[in-house]
């Protein structure tokens, strides 16, 4: 009987501590989701940005590499490029692609103008209706699609961080899940580790990281990417891996 007492006291201190951690997920769920409200979706402004792609081998190990120094520019929610620079670097071997990088660009826009004309319906000159609320899984529409499990917190640079593990409960190659970062005394979205919970056609592998940074109340901005990709078809195989740097951030009205 006495063992009985024990195991039905187990039982409903588990369901209790289940009740309480959901409680301060939804509460820190709410916190996330009002700081992510208030910032602005169409920030005008301009960056200095470093993109390296590695071309990668069969065994993950780099065979090329491509660096291109741009200036990117974005107003009233359209983004356009300069290239400044374009180096490729393969085994001793150093070559300016400047060039070439610019007119890949121009051919790239050209295409991407047909589209947008093709889909008039569902943009107006370049610009996407997508919310910052429907990238990521807290606001109440699509929390209930998610397990989620606060991990361990951890400490940088002297700031309080929460972790935050997001799986989707049903596997969709429209849902990303993943880890998300969170400044403990600002709610801030600071680093995200995501991946799709099923992989898009011909695509074997793809992970992608961010890192933010907040500027201003209003303000929030990538200041690094880096991407992972494995895309197998028939029996060709592409290993890419990609990094952008940002930098040097100027605000314009």
């Amino acid at each position: 009987m006495k063992s009985k007492n024990i195991a039905i006291t187990l039982f409903l201190s588990l369901i209790l501590f289940t009740q309480l951690q959901s409680q301060e997920l939804d509460s820190l769920f709410n916190q996330i989701n009002n700081k992510i409200k208030t910032y602005a979706t169409d920030i005008n402004y301009s960056c200095n940005v470093i993109s390296k792609e590695f071309e990668m081998d069969k065994n993950w190990q780099v065979k090329k590499i491509k660096v291109i120094e741009k200036v990117v520019t974005q107003k009233d929610s359209v983004r356009n490029e300069e290239i400044i620079k374009a180096t490729e670097f393969e085994k001793d071997k150093e070559k300016d692609i400047t060039e070439d990088v610019r007119k890949e660009q121009a051919e790239q826009l050209k295409e991407q103008e047909e589209q947008q004309s093709d889909a008039g319906e569902n943009e107006e000159n370049g610009r996407m209706s997508l919310s910052l609320e429907s990238v990521f899984p807290f606001a109440d529409s699509t929390r209930d699609q998610y397990h989620f499990t606060l991990m361990a917190d951890t400490v940088i640079d002297g700031k309080s961080y929460f972790q935050i593990e997001a799986i989707a409960k049903e596997e969709s190659r429209e849902q990303i899940e993943g880890i998300y970062r969170i400044q403990a005394d600002t709610y801030t979205i600071t680093y995200m580790d995501l991946h799709f919970s099923k992989n898009p056609r011909f695509v074997k592998d793809l992970r992608m990281k961010f890192w933010f940074n907040e500027f201003d109340e209003n303000r929030w901005l990538p200041i690094k990417i880096w991407t992972h990709i494995h895309i197998g078809i028939l029996i060709k195989n592409i290993r890419r891996e990609y990094e952008e740097n940002h930098s040097d951030y100027i605000f314009q009205i």
